[in-house]
């Protein structure tokens, strides 16, 4: 009698363990987005970062795509290929352009002189060196007469006639006339436009997707607007304007390094003027972390890491100033879908990111 209580209460026992277990091992497999994601060591010639789910890879001068377990996917066989955009990517054979899918089957034959991403549904190719734009069945959909286009963002494209550029819409129809010497792709609704001026100083201004003015065109550099701020640069000084083109943050002697705010910080250039050392801003305009590197020795943050350079050798620290990855690399790419190209000697992989 005893022995049957015992073995009762040890099955109710065990039942009792593997039903506290449960929510454990859920937790962990619902957490770990990046369970299957594994360090890829340095092999190939060179090696692009991954755009959904692939990355191309070099290997005896051709190029093919791996997935994030390392598996070549598809074989080395194009001369030059682009990054993977909504299912599709450009690849190059015996110099004309074309598109394959993510299995490698050829979709739009090559016969472009030039194939770029597709983006919201269309992509720029060039034909007797004038641009135009095709869907994804490969069919013309804005007839090839451009000098020079962007791809469509927020339903418009830059494109350039006569010298000068301004939008059309999918349609081709012109929305804002071409009118400007540069203007950026539209991002949170406005584009960065310049006019031609002495050394660029006071050319810069921010239009709507109307052509109405938002900021009037004399600052010295704006940067595009990212997280809802762009950087201006007046008189040698800094400052940040939201999309409505309120000051957000005073203008000061740092100044942004090429972009904007990227994972809620700035990088800053602070100092001596050719001596200046990195610091990040975050959208308070409050420095959250001081560094001893230069320009040139930080990148930018990206999935929470940013690289850094300490004796030739590149790593990645985190927002507190910590060294999560080493110094080890002769080189190493911004994260993306978290993993990040390295190289070694002549050699690149990939790496996780430690984060996810």
């Amino acid at each position: 009698m005893i022995q049957r209580k015992w073995k009762l209460r040890k099955k109710y026992f065990y039942l009792f363990a593997l039903l506290l277990l449960i929510p454990f091992s859920l937790l962990y497999v619902t957490s770990n987005t990046y369970a299957k994601t594994k360090d890829i060591a340095p092999k190939f010639d060179w090696a692009h970062s991954f755009s959904e789910g692939l990355a191309g890879v070099t290997e005896k001068g051709k190029y093919g795509f791996v997935d994030k377990s390392g598996k070549m996917v598809i074989k080395p066989y194009y001369n030059s290929i682009d990054v993977f955009s909504e299912g599709l990517v450009g690849v190059e054979v015996k110099g004309k352009w074309g598109y394959i899918d993510k299995k490698g089957k050829m979709r739009i034959k090559p016969q472009y002189q030039q194939a770029n991403q597709f983006s919201e549904g269309l992509a720029s190719v060039r034909i007797k060196g004038k641009y135009g734009f095709i869907n994804k069945k490969g069919k013309i959909v804005i007839k090839p007469r451009y000098d020079w286009v962007s791809d469509f963002s927020e339903g418009l494209a830059a494109v350039q006639v006569k010298g000068k550029r301004g939008f059309i819409d999918k349609k081709g129809r012109i929305k804002i006339k071409p009118q400007y010497d540069e203007v950026s792709d539209f991002s949170e609704g406005l584009s960065i436009v310049r006019t031609n001026s002495v050394a660029h100083i006071g050319a810069y201004g921010v239009i709507d997707k109307k052509g109405k003015i938002v900021l009037k065109q004399k600052y010295d550099n704006i940067t595009e607007f990212s997280e809802g701020l762009a950087s201006f640069m007046i008189n040698g000084k800094t400052g940040f304007v939201n999309t409505k083109g309120k000051i957000i943050i005073k203008p000061q002697d740092c100044q942004v390094s090429e972009r904007g705010f990227s994972n809620g910080v700035s990088k800053m250039l602070c100092g001596k003027r050719f001596r200046e050392k990195v610091a990040f801003m975050n959208k308070a305009g409050k420095f959250v972390l001081t560094t001893k590197y230069d320009n040139y020795s930080i990148g930018y943050f990206s999935e929470g890491l940013v690289p850094v350079e300490s004796k030739g050798k590149w790593g990645f620290m985190d927002k507190k100033g910590r060294m999560k990855i080493k110094p080890q690399y002769d080189y190493v790419s911004e994260f993306t879908e978290g993993m990040a190209v390295v190289g070694k000697g002549f050699k690149y992989g990939y790496i996780r990111n430690p984060l996810k």
